[in-house]
């Protein structure tokens, strides 16, 4: 039992190692949108037409987002885009051969992060875009279809992007860059 409790204690330590940043919380921020921008060119490659599209709005979305000194919104949307990327290619067939604790762990965060995505949801009010609403009402119908028949690698990517799309903190609606411009990262 006691080394169990090591075990846990040096992992969330580590953890909480790795969120502070030696530079600041900006340039964390600006080093997440780099990561997840370079993830989410990866995945344009395989992407259906539907998914694509909403990962393209969610991308030029960031760009507004770096444009505009934010680059944790930037980051956040760009989390999002790439869970919904992994979501829409991962296979819907139930999951064989996980064992009890595993379905019933993957059970349990999938629940948890769609109860945090509520709560962020209801907590943005009117502040999220038209547009924003509708990529997370996609991403957990989307999220619920694919826990219904127990795909859940495929429903806790949809809902995990869906929470991180409501964990980004929007002021109104963003000015758009050009549909094919580039994001660029100070």
């Amino acid at each position: 039992m006691v080394v169990k409790a090591l075990k846990k204690a040096k992992k969330k330590a580590a953890k909480k190692a790795a969120k502070k940043s030696p530079h600041g919380d900006a340039n964390r921020d600006l080093r997440r949108a780099y990561e997840h921008l370079n993830r989410v060119r990866i995945l344009h490659l395989g992407l259906h037409k539907d998914a694509l599209q909403s990962v393209e709005l969610l991308s030029r979305m960031a760009q507004a987002a770096m444009t505009a000194g934010d680059p944790k919104s930037a980051a956040d949307l760009l989390r999002a885009a790439e869970h919904l990327a992994f979501g829409s290619m991962a296979k819907m067939e139930p999951e064989q051969g996980m064992s009890v604790e595993l379905t019933t762990a993957a059970q349990k965060e999938y629940e948890h992060l769609l109860e945090r995505s509520h709560e962020r949801r209801h907590k943005q009010g009117d502040k999220i875009p038209a547009d924003l609403r509708a990529i997370y009402k996609t991403m957990l119908a989307h999220a619920k279809e694919a826990y219904a028949r127990s795909a859940f690698h495929r429903s806790l990517e949809f809902v995990r992007g869906a929470e991180a799309l409501m964990h980004t903190e929007l002021e109104g609606r963003l000015n758009l860059p050009a549909r094919g411009s580039e994001l660029r990262l100070r």
